[in-house]
């Protein structure tokens, strides 16, 4: 009874990582957008604003307010998104910075593709380092299984009372859990490989935003 309670503790726990891991990867999968919902928005900010870091991020934060016309303010032009996924949140306010702070000279494609590609490497770096964990906590409750067993059979009052067909049942129960760990830890590297933005999309996202702020420059 103490046994199957562990098994099942351990694999609701697999499970729950499980979910998680492909929620994450889904995010990953939706972090970059797609051209239909790329704008740039023409804000009018002081000099003395642009070159204050602090109040920067703040006109970042919200663009929208510096939209109105000024004669005295210089006009700078940042990339908008409809609804941006959590993953590039960061990457739009890096970009923006970027842009905001070079709105005078041309823009670097090798500098925008970077601001992209390494948060995106980032975040596919942190979720291949919980993959193993459904195979992890597999052994975790193979092994607790094994010392419950070795328990049981060191508390019978004779060897005679040892039940090894029971104790190896047991084990191969246990088991389950760590073949159950195994499927979810493949399955896993698999969505990651097949679903995560690849080299050739992120570069295809960086000249999309180049040549739409070169257009919005010219303007």
């Amino acid at each position: 009874m103490i046994l199957w309670i562990i098994i099942s503790i351990i694999f609701i726990l697999q499970l729950h990582r499980a979910f998680i891991l492909y929620r994450q990867i889904e995010t990953l999968r939706s972090s970059l957008p797609e051209e239909s919902e790329l704008s740039f928005l023409k804000l009018y900010v002081s000099p003395a604003d642009l070159n204050d870091d602090g109040a920067l991020q703040n006109i970042l934060k919200k663009p929208e307010v510096y939209t109105t016309p000024d004669e005295d303010a210089i006009t700078i032009r940042v990339l908008s998104v409809q609804k941006p996924t959590v993953p590039f949140q960061g990457i739009l306010q890096n970009l923006n910075a970027y842009l905001a702070r070079n709105y005078h000279v041309a823009i670097d494609f090798g500098i925008m593709k970077d601001i992209i590609e390494r948060p995106i490497e980032t975040w596919q770096k942190g979720i291949r380092q919980l993959i193993p964990v459904p195979i992890l906590l597999g052994l975790l409750g193979t092994i607790i299984s094994i010392i419950v067993g070795v328990f049981e059979l060191s508390g019978s009052q004779s060897t005679a009372d040892w039940d090894i067909n029971s104790f190896l049942d047991s084990v191969a129960s246990a088991m389950i859990v760590s073949a159950a760990g195994v499927l979810l830890t493949v399955v896993a590297n698999l969505t990651l490989s097949l679903r995560c933005p690849t080299s050739r999309r992120t570069q295809k996202c960086a000249l999309c935003l180049h040549s739409g702020a070169g257009v919005a420059q010219s303007r």
